[in-house]
């Protein structure tokens, strides 16, 4: 329980810090870090010895993210050290992992509107490519048994699509927290309402303000 505690400390600390790299406003950083640290969401996240695997992730994920903005902005080799390290550890910590380089990508092109361009953006992903060439086929390797539709796949994720619905409901107002996600009907209601509010608002937002919450909005949902 402390070496969670701990982890989700890190994870505040590290959220506070990229958004001060990303010149937010310092008022802002702090309120935003404080809320993701005390919303009772994450209470089971940190308070449930198994979810030390979405600690990790989170805590890695975030220096993968830090370290890769680092690298672009100084080429310094310390940083692309710490980005690769902090790969390899967030993927073998949770699968989800290798969504990590994904969300990079998005706030790269959509966020910042970058064009590839120098080794300071190809040498990160020819590292990435690399990682998980290696990572998949040991992955395949310790799977010795034949994994069944109803557990991986596309059917599993269909099937727990109005989790995100609940979810998001529960950031908003959260009533019946538990350990699992669990659908109930009134927090899929306060999700949709929330998800049209938001539908709204990303609407009437300029274009750089839409991807950013767009940004904000995939990293919730991957942590």
């Amino acid at each position: 329980h402390a070496t969670n505690l701990l982890l989700h400390i890190l994870c505040c600390c590290l959220l506070y810090h990229i958004l001060r790299v990303l010149g937010f406003p310092a008022l802002s950083n702090l309120l935003v870090s404080v809320l993701f640290c005390v919303h009772p969401i994450f209470t089971h996240a940190v308070a449930w010895i198994p979810s030390r695997g979405d600690l990790l992730v989170t805590a890695l994920g975030l220096l993968v993210f830090l370290t890769f903005v680092k690298f672009l902005d100084t080429g310094k080799f310390r940083y692309l050290v710490g980005h690769v390290f902090a790969f390899v550890a967030a993927i073998f910590s949770k699968e989800t992992g290798l969504l990590i380089p994904a969300l990079v990508l998005y706030f790269y092109f959509f966020v910042k509107r970058e064009r590839p361009k120098g080794a300071r953006f190809f040498i990160p992903v020819f590292i990435w490519l690399a990682v998980v060439a290696l990572y998949w086929p040991l992955r395949q390797n310790v799977m010795t048994s034949i994994v069944s539709s109803h557990i991986e796949g596309i059917e599993p994720f269909l099937k727990n699509l109005p989790i995100l619905l609940v979810l998001l409901g529960k950031f908003f107002v959260p009533l019946h927290l538990s350990t699992l996600p669990v659908v109930d009907t009134a927090s899929c209601w306060i999700g949709l309402v929330a998800g049209a509010l938001l539908a709204l608002i990303v609407f009437r937002t300029r274009r750089v303000g839409r991807a950013m919450i767009g940004f904000g909005v995939c990293w919730y949902l991957l942590t």
